[in-house]
């Protein structure tokens, strides 16, 4: 059983060159709506993370009441594993020079989740996003800098 996973998972930035960025969310006002909320397990989240009211959500980083995050949970009232997807707007990207940067962290180091990063070339249906670019096994406690080249 897991409990949270809590994932500023694109705080994204994609860069071009000299660090222009096409894209960067930093979740303060919560899920832009731009963005592609998947719940693709249709589990109940465990009474004790009753806010989870939607696959993915806006909240209060647990480390800095001032900052906000993307959170999704794996807890679930009856055990079973997670397929809760956040999906970006279409980038569109230059020839070489692009990067994707995130920060993430497993809310609770005894229950660490793993997560991947998935891009689509097509469009935001789950079954083309088959390109993986981050496997993330037991997200680490603390908040983690993953940046991938996607050149």
């Amino acid at each position: 059983m897991k409990l949270i996973f809590t994932c500023c998972l694109f705080f994204l930035s994609v860069e071009i060159f000299a660090q222009s960025y096409i894209l960067d969310t930093d979740f303060q006002l919560g899920i832009p709506t731009n963005y592609s909320i998947v719940d693709n397990d249709f589990n109940a989240p465990n009474i004790q993370v009753s806010n989870f009211t939607s696959a993915w959500i806006g909240t209060v980083d647990p480390e800095d009441s001032t900052n906000k995050v993307a959170a999704a949970t794996s807890y679930f009232s009856l055990e079973d594993t997670a397929s809760r997807w956040l999906i970006t707007p279409a980038l569109s990207l230059s020839s070489f020079g692009n990067f994707i940067s995130w920060k993430a962290k497993s809310h609770d180091p005894s229950f660490p989740d793993n997560y991947m990063v998935l891009v689509s070339t097509t469009d935001n249906q789950i079954s083309s996003f088959i390109d993986t670019i981050g496997d993330i096994e037991q997200e680490n406690f603390e908040w983690t800098e993953r940046e991938v080249n996607l050149s």
